[in-house]
């Protein structure tokens, strides 16, 4: 997927949420995604800094236009070191 593809169809969906939501100035925006699934991977697996700042970077845009402040949740995966994660 390619970085404009990203961020227009990013700013599409953030758009519609804030749209439906009807968040106000002061508001908080919640953040939860895997950068693996949005370049068809799976979670976890095909982790992409470069996606991740992509993505939030459209939504900062948006969002601070608005007054509104963002929240990024991180999967629980980046609290294991990875010599202890269980393997699946």
């Amino acid at each position: 997927m390619k970085e404009k593809d990203i961020q227009r169809e990013t700013s599409q969906i953030v758009k519609d949420v804030l749209e439906k939501a009807n968040l106000k100035q002061g508001s908080i925006f919640v953040l939860g995604l895997s950068s693996s699934e949005v370049i068809g991977g799976q979670i976890g697996k095909e982790s992409s800094q470069e996606i991740g700042e992509i993505i939030v970077k459209t939504i900062l845009d948006i969002l601070e236009e608005k007054g509104i402040h963002l929240a990024v949740q991180g999967l629980s995966l980046i609290h294991i070191s990875e010599p202890t994660r269980p393997r699946l």
